[in-house]
């Protein structure tokens, strides 16, 4: 039996707008991630209603939450009995990110760490900084950052689109860039440098902080009004940091244009 089928069929008949699909679970079974894939692409901008069971509001909101879809756009529906105790408060739902996405935040704030202590303690590295002084590797190291940083754009883009599943998908990836980044800023100077080198170094590593937090850190409605200030903060600061990044290419570009006009002077 499924409850006001008579009237949502003939709402359904009435309506353009409007369809009707049943699934019943017993037969069918429940909704599984590739049945949210389809739909999440289907109805990107839609709400989400949910009414069960706890263990079953649990496991749905963690499977819409996995394909990218916003926790302001997911609603529970709870009925408790009459008659029993007046709940003190709502028992929030914790959604926890993937154990692959913790580990790599964590790895990434550890990685922001090391880079700001060996570059402060003064650190040697012989050999790495024989190659960072030769032309090439620098220009490598430096085209491998602009890469990284641009690609880390795919994600906005896919969610500016409304590709929320696709957007769900690119989302490890973004976060593992994060280590991949450290790698190349080590690889490139393991200084902080002065000017436009200080302030592009200091704008990635603050940019890097923050998308780790934001991707080891759970979801819950307790932590998403922080959560929307500081993924703010980290789009403000990996804008400049692209910014920095693209003005500190120019005038590398420009220094080794000039610096290859010059013609030497014989005695």
């Amino acid at each position: 039996m499924i409850v006001c089928e008579a009237e949502l069929k003939t709402l359904s008949a009435r309506h353009a707008t409007v369809s009707l699909h049943t699934r019943v679970t017993r037969e069918q079974g429940r909704f599984k991630a590739d049945d949210l894939k389809v739909l999440a692409i289907e109805l990107p901008k839609s709400d989400w209603l949910i009414c069960g069971s706890k263990a079953f509001q649990f496991e749905a909101q963690k499977l819409l939450l996995e394909q990218g879809i916003g926790a302001q756009n997911i609603h529970v529906e709870s009925f408790d009995a009459v008659g029993g105790s007046m709940p003190s408060a709502a028992k929030e739902v914790t959604m926890r990110p993937t154990v692959g996405r913790t580990v790599t935040g964590c790895l990434l704030l550890v990685g922001v760490t090391a880079f700001i202590l060996q570059a402060r303690l003064d650190f040697k590295f012989s050999l790495l900084r024989s190659w960072q002084a030769k032309t090439f590797y620098s220009v490598l190291t430096s085209a491998a950052i602009v890469a990284l940083l641009v690609y880390q754009w795919q994600l906005g883009y896919l969610r500016l689109r409304g590709r929320i599943a696709e957007a769900s998908r690119n989302y490890g990836v973004h976060i593992a860039i994060g280590p991949a980044i450290i790698f190349a800023m080590w690889f490139h100077c393991i200084k902080f440098g002065y000017a436009l080198n200080m302030a592009l170094r200091i704008t990635m590593l603050a940019s890097l902080s923050t998308g780790a937090v934001l991707g080891a850190h759970a979801r819950s409605p307790h932590w998403d009004g922080g959560r929307r200030v500081l993924l703010g903060i980290h789009i403000l600061l990996t804008c400049l940091a692209s910014a920095l990044a693209s003005a500190a290419v120019t005038r590398d570009v420009g220094m080794k244009s000039a610096t290859s006009r010059v013609s030497p002077i014989s005695a």
